[in-house]
Protein backbone atom coordinates (compact mmCIF):
# COMPACT_ATOMS: atom_id res chain seq x y z
CA UNK A 1 0.00 0.00 0.00
CA UNK A 2 1.27 3.33 -0.81
CA UNK A 3 0.42 5.76 2.08
CA UNK A 4 0.49 9.77 1.16
CA UNK A 5 0.97 12.25 3.85
CA UNK A 6 -0.44 15.77 3.29
CA UNK A 7 0.95 18.53 5.94
CA UNK A 8 -1.33 21.31 5.75
CA UNK A 9 -0.73 25.12 6.07
CA UNK A 10 -0.78 27.26 9.04
CA UNK A 11 2.28 29.53 10.18
CA UNK A 12 3.41 28.57 13.76
CA UNK A 13 0.56 26.08 14.15
CA UNK A 14 2.61 23.92 11.74
CA UNK A 15 5.16 23.03 14.06
CA UNK A 16 2.63 20.74 15.64
CA UNK A 17 3.23 19.01 11.93
CA UNK A 18 6.74 17.67 13.60
CA UNK A 19 5.28 15.78 16.06
CA UNK A 20 3.23 13.66 14.21
CA UNK A 21 6.18 13.20 11.95
CA UNK A 22 8.11 11.99 15.23
CA UNK A 23 5.16 9.70 15.59
CA UNK A 24 4.87 8.39 12.31
CA UNK A 25 8.77 7.38 12.58
CA UNK A 26 8.59 5.96 16.12
CA UNK A 27 6.03 3.80 14.82
CA UNK A 28 7.34 2.50 11.46
CA UNK A 29 4.47 3.97 9.11
CA UNK A 30 5.99 4.29 5.87
CA UNK A 31 5.38 6.95 3.80
CA UNK A 32 5.86 6.56 0.36
CA UNK A 33 4.68 9.96 -0.82
CA UNK A 34 4.61 13.80 0.42
CA UNK A 35 2.40 17.11 0.13
CA UNK A 36 2.62 20.16 1.83
CA UNK A 37 1.14 23.36 1.80
CA UNK A 38 3.12 26.22 3.41
CA UNK A 39 4.52 26.08 6.40
CA UNK A 40 3.86 21.87 5.82
CA UNK A 41 5.96 22.49 2.74
CA UNK A 42 8.98 23.44 4.15
CA UNK A 43 8.63 20.75 7.20
CA UNK A 44 7.35 18.11 4.30
CA UNK A 45 10.29 18.61 2.20
CA UNK A 46 13.10 18.39 5.22
CA UNK A 47 11.58 15.22 6.01
CA UNK A 48 11.10 13.68 2.48
CA UNK A 49 14.90 15.01 2.11
CA UNK A 50 15.46 11.75 5.14
CA UNK A 51 15.91 14.20 7.76
CA UNK A 52 15.12 13.09 11.08
CA UNK A 53 11.98 14.79 12.68
CA UNK A 54 14.54 15.87 15.83
CA UNK A 55 17.27 17.02 13.42
CA UNK A 56 14.34 18.97 12.00
CA UNK A 57 13.05 19.91 15.30
CA UNK A 58 16.77 21.44 15.58
CA UNK A 59 17.52 23.17 12.82
CA UNK A 60 14.38 24.84 13.41
CA UNK A 61 14.82 26.13 16.65
CA UNK A 62 18.28 27.05 15.78
CA UNK A 63 16.95 29.45 12.52
CA UNK A 64 14.24 30.83 15.08
CA UNK A 65 16.87 31.93 17.82
CA UNK A 66 18.76 33.95 15.43
CA UNK A 67 18.48 37.40 16.33
CA UNK A 68 17.37 38.92 13.57
CA UNK A 69 14.44 36.40 12.72
CA UNK A 70 12.98 36.32 16.48
CA UNK A 71 12.54 40.23 16.69
CA UNK A 72 11.05 40.19 13.58
CA UNK A 73 8.60 37.26 14.65
CA UNK A 74 8.28 39.28 18.11
CA UNK A 75 7.32 42.20 16.97
CA UNK A 76 4.47 40.88 14.06
CA UNK A 77 3.08 38.95 17.13
CA UNK A 78 3.30 41.85 19.73
CA UNK A 79 0.11 43.12 21.20
CA UNK A 80 -1.99 39.97 19.48
CA UNK A 81 -0.67 41.37 16.46
CA UNK A 82 -0.66 40.36 12.89
CA UNK A 83 0.09 36.66 14.24
CA UNK A 84 -3.81 37.12 14.73
CA UNK A 85 -4.73 39.51 11.73
CA UNK A 86 -6.00 42.14 14.79
CA UNK A 87 -6.12 45.47 13.72
CA UNK A 88 -4.42 46.75 16.89
CA UNK A 89 -1.29 44.45 15.98
CA UNK A 90 -1.36 46.22 12.41
CA UNK A 91 -0.70 49.53 14.07
CA UNK A 92 1.45 48.62 16.44
CA UNK A 93 3.75 46.89 13.43
CA UNK A 94 2.48 50.11 11.43
CA UNK A 95 3.93 52.32 13.76
CA UNK A 96 7.25 50.86 15.12
CA UNK A 97 8.28 48.91 11.70
CA UNK A 98 7.49 50.71 8.49
CA UNK A 99 5.85 53.97 7.68
CA UNK A 100 2.08 53.83 6.88
CA UNK A 101 1.97 55.63 3.54
CA UNK A 102 4.88 53.20 2.47
CA UNK A 103 2.59 50.19 3.58
CA UNK A 104 -0.04 51.28 1.06
CA UNK A 105 2.32 50.78 -2.02
CA UNK A 106 4.39 47.94 -1.04
CA UNK A 107 3.60 44.27 -1.80
CA UNK A 108 4.59 42.87 1.78
CA UNK A 109 5.22 43.93 5.03
CA UNK A 110 8.63 41.95 4.61
CA UNK A 111 11.04 40.85 2.48
CA UNK A 112 11.55 37.34 1.73
CA UNK A 113 14.66 36.84 3.48
CA UNK A 114 13.52 35.26 6.58
CA UNK A 115 12.06 32.40 4.16
CA UNK A 116 14.67 32.41 1.75
CA UNK A 117 17.46 32.10 3.76
CA UNK A 118 16.27 28.99 5.97
CA UNK A 119 15.30 27.39 2.85
CA UNK A 120 18.50 27.74 0.89
CA UNK A 121 19.82 26.55 3.96
CA UNK A 122 18.09 23.23 4.70
CA UNK A 123 16.68 22.33 1.12
CA UNK A 124 18.51 21.67 -1.92
CA UNK A 125 17.46 22.94 -5.09
CA UNK A 126 17.71 19.01 -7.04
CA UNK A 127 14.58 17.25 -6.37
CA UNK A 128 16.45 13.96 -6.82
CA UNK A 129 17.71 14.58 -3.94
CA UNK A 130 14.53 13.68 -1.85
CA UNK A 131 14.87 10.18 -0.51
CA UNK A 132 10.84 10.43 -0.74
CA UNK A 133 8.78 11.95 -4.00
CA UNK A 134 7.95 15.38 -2.52
CA UNK A 135 5.28 17.92 -3.87
CA UNK A 136 5.17 21.38 -2.61
CA UNK A 137 1.48 23.41 -3.90
CA UNK A 138 1.58 27.09 -4.37
CA UNK A 139 -1.57 29.27 -5.94
CA UNK A 140 -1.08 31.48 -8.82
CA UNK A 141 -1.52 34.83 -8.13
CA UNK A 142 -2.69 36.07 -11.54
CA UNK A 143 -5.10 33.28 -12.04
CA UNK A 144 -5.49 31.75 -8.78
CA UNK A 145 -4.88 28.07 -10.05
CA UNK A 146 -3.10 25.70 -8.02
CA UNK A 147 0.05 25.02 -9.56
CA UNK A 148 2.07 21.51 -7.90
CA UNK A 149 6.35 21.58 -7.88
CA UNK A 150 8.03 18.29 -7.73
CA UNK A 151 10.69 19.09 -10.22
CA UNK A 152 12.80 21.75 -11.34
CA UNK A 153 14.01 24.79 -8.54
CA UNK A 154 12.47 23.09 -5.82
CA UNK A 155 13.58 26.15 -3.46
CA UNK A 156 11.94 28.51 -5.42
CA UNK A 157 8.55 26.18 -5.16
CA UNK A 158 8.97 26.33 -1.50
CA UNK A 159 9.52 29.44 -0.82
CA UNK A 160 6.47 30.58 -2.92
CA UNK A 161 4.26 27.74 -1.28
CA UNK A 162 5.28 29.96 2.04
CA UNK A 163 4.98 33.44 0.86
CA UNK A 164 2.08 34.60 2.91
CA UNK A 165 0.21 37.21 1.21
CA UNK A 166 0.12 40.52 2.14
CA UNK A 167 3.38 39.83 4.32
CA UNK A 168 5.88 38.33 1.91
CA UNK A 169 6.06 39.30 -1.53
CA UNK A 170 5.19 37.03 -4.43
CA UNK A 171 7.72 34.62 -6.32
CA UNK A 172 8.06 35.25 -9.80
CA UNK A 173 8.69 31.34 -11.00
CA UNK A 174 8.56 31.83 -15.54
CA UNK A 175 6.26 34.46 -16.18
CA UNK A 176 3.91 33.89 -12.96
CA UNK A 177 3.35 34.97 -9.60
CA UNK A 178 2.93 33.03 -7.21
CA UNK A 179 1.46 33.21 -3.21
CA UNK A 180 1.13 30.71 -0.21
CA UNK A 181 -0.76 27.50 -1.51
CA UNK A 182 -3.10 27.79 1.47
CA UNK A 183 -5.04 30.41 -0.46
CA UNK A 184 -6.30 27.68 -2.86
CA UNK A 185 -5.32 24.49 -1.55
CA UNK A 186 -4.61 24.28 2.33
CA UNK A 187 -4.78 20.67 3.10
CA UNK A 188 -3.73 19.33 -1.02
CA UNK A 189 -4.96 15.90 -0.97
CA UNK A 190 -5.72 15.75 -4.52
CA UNK A 191 -2.14 16.01 -4.88
CA UNK A 192 -1.38 12.62 -4.07
CA UNK A 193 -4.48 11.16 -5.00
CA UNK A 194 -3.90 11.70 -8.73
CA UNK A 195 -0.31 10.66 -8.11
CA UNK A 196 -1.00 6.80 -7.11
CA UNK A 197 -1.74 7.11 -3.26
CA UNK A 198 -3.60 4.45 -2.07
CA UNK A 199 -4.47 5.74 1.93
CA UNK A 200 -3.71 9.49 2.59
CA UNK A 201 -2.90 10.54 5.80
CA UNK A 202 -3.61 14.08 6.20
CA UNK A 203 -2.57 16.77 9.24
CA UNK A 204 -5.15 19.96 9.00
CA UNK A 205 -4.45 23.13 11.04
CA UNK A 206 -7.75 24.52 11.78
CA UNK A 207 -8.14 28.39 12.14
CA UNK A 208 -10.31 29.80 15.31
CA UNK A 209 -13.27 31.52 14.16
CA UNK A 210 -14.98 33.12 16.88
CA UNK A 211 -18.90 33.15 16.16
CA UNK A 212 -19.43 36.46 18.36
CA UNK A 213 -16.71 38.29 17.21
CA UNK A 214 -17.83 42.18 16.93
CA UNK A 215 -16.69 44.24 14.07
CA UNK A 216 -15.20 47.81 14.70
CA UNK A 217 -13.72 48.87 11.47
CA UNK A 218 -13.98 48.01 7.72
CA UNK A 219 -10.56 46.20 8.07
CA UNK A 220 -11.49 43.63 10.41
CA UNK A 221 -14.52 42.78 8.10
CA UNK A 222 -12.41 42.07 5.23
CA UNK A 223 -9.61 40.05 7.05
CA UNK A 224 -12.64 37.78 8.28
CA UNK A 225 -14.24 37.60 5.18
CA UNK A 226 -11.11 36.14 3.12
CA UNK A 227 -10.44 33.83 6.67
CA UNK A 228 -13.74 32.27 6.09
CA UNK A 229 -13.13 31.81 2.52
CA UNK A 230 -9.85 29.94 3.53
CA UNK A 231 -11.64 27.78 5.70
CA UNK A 232 -14.21 26.77 3.95
CA UNK A 233 -11.65 25.26 1.29
CA UNK A 234 -10.01 23.54 3.97
CA UNK A 235 -13.36 22.30 5.33
CA UNK A 236 -13.94 21.18 2.09
CA UNK A 237 -10.34 19.37 1.28
CA UNK A 238 -9.83 17.39 5.29
CA UNK A 239 -13.08 15.13 4.20
CA UNK A 240 -10.89 13.77 1.35
CA UNK A 241 -8.50 12.47 3.57
CA UNK A 242 -8.77 8.52 4.27
CA UNK A 243 -7.40 9.32 8.05
CA UNK A 244 -7.40 12.84 9.45
CA UNK A 245 -5.10 14.57 12.24
CA UNK A 246 -6.21 17.88 13.86
CA UNK A 247 -3.80 19.31 16.40
CA UNK A 248 -5.95 21.46 18.35
CA UNK A 249 -3.98 24.84 17.59
CA UNK A 250 -6.46 27.04 16.15
CA UNK A 251 -6.68 29.35 18.62
CA UNK A 252 -2.64 30.10 18.17
CA UNK A 253 -1.39 32.96 15.70
CA UNK A 254 0.48 32.15 12.74
CA UNK A 255 3.45 34.23 13.83
CA UNK A 256 3.41 32.51 17.39
CA UNK A 257 6.78 31.02 17.37
CA UNK A 258 7.53 31.48 20.81
CA UNK A 259 6.78 28.09 22.25
CA UNK A 260 7.94 25.28 20.03
CA UNK A 261 7.70 22.65 22.26
CA UNK A 262 4.59 22.90 23.01
CA UNK A 263 3.10 22.91 19.48
CA UNK A 264 5.34 19.86 18.93
CA UNK A 265 4.15 18.22 21.72
CA UNK A 266 0.62 18.63 20.59
CA UNK A 267 1.31 17.34 17.18
CA UNK A 268 2.81 13.91 18.99
CA UNK A 269 -0.53 14.31 21.50
CA UNK A 270 -2.97 13.75 19.18
CA UNK A 271 -0.60 11.10 17.05
CA UNK A 272 -0.77 9.01 19.67
CA UNK A 273 -4.51 9.48 20.74
CA UNK A 274 -5.28 8.08 17.40
CA UNK A 275 -2.18 5.80 17.19
CA UNK A 276 -5.14 2.45 17.12
CA UNK A 277 -7.45 3.80 15.05
CA UNK A 278 -4.59 4.85 12.64
CA UNK A 279 -3.31 1.39 12.92
CA UNK A 280 -6.76 0.10 12.53
CA UNK A 281 -7.53 2.09 9.33
CA UNK A 282 -4.33 1.30 7.56
CA UNK A 283 -5.26 -2.35 8.03
CA UNK A 284 -8.65 -2.12 6.67
CA UNK A 285 -7.99 -0.01 3.92
CA UNK A 286 -11.41 2.03 5.69
CA UNK A 287 -11.76 6.06 5.62
CA UNK A 288 -12.37 7.90 8.64
CA UNK A 289 -15.67 9.37 8.26
CA UNK A 290 -15.64 13.09 9.20
CA UNK A 291 -19.41 14.62 9.75
CA UNK A 292 -19.98 18.21 8.90
CA UNK A 293 -21.07 18.64 12.05
CA UNK A 294 -17.99 17.82 14.06
CA UNK A 295 -15.51 19.93 11.24
CA UNK A 296 -17.58 22.62 12.40
CA UNK A 297 -17.45 22.67 15.79
CA UNK A 298 -13.80 22.22 15.49
CA UNK A 299 -12.69 24.85 13.29
CA UNK A 300 -15.00 27.66 15.02
CA UNK A 301 -14.67 26.61 18.75
CA UNK A 302 -12.16 24.57 18.51
CA UNK A 303 -12.66 22.27 21.41
CA UNK A 304 -11.10 19.07 20.14
CA UNK A 305 -9.72 17.03 17.87
CA UNK A 306 -11.73 15.82 14.56
CA UNK A 307 -10.91 11.77 14.81
CA UNK A 308 -14.04 10.64 15.94
CA UNK A 309 -16.90 8.39 13.85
Amino acid sequence: MKIGLVLGSGGARGLAHIGVLKGLVKEEIEISMIAGTSVGAILGAMFALGKTPQEIESEVKKYLSDNTVNQVLKLMHKGNGLGRFSLEGAKIWLQEKIIFTKSLTRDSLLQNYILKNFIDMVIPEDPTDFKIPFYAVTSNAQNGQERVFGEGNMRKGILASAAIPGVFPPVKIDDSYYIDGGVVSPVPISVLRERGADFVIAVGLPTQIREDKKFNSAMEVIIRASRIAVQKRFEEQIKQADFLFLPPVGQIGWAAFDDVDTLILTGEKVFYDNLSELKKSIRTGKRKFISDKIIRTITFNQVGTVTEH
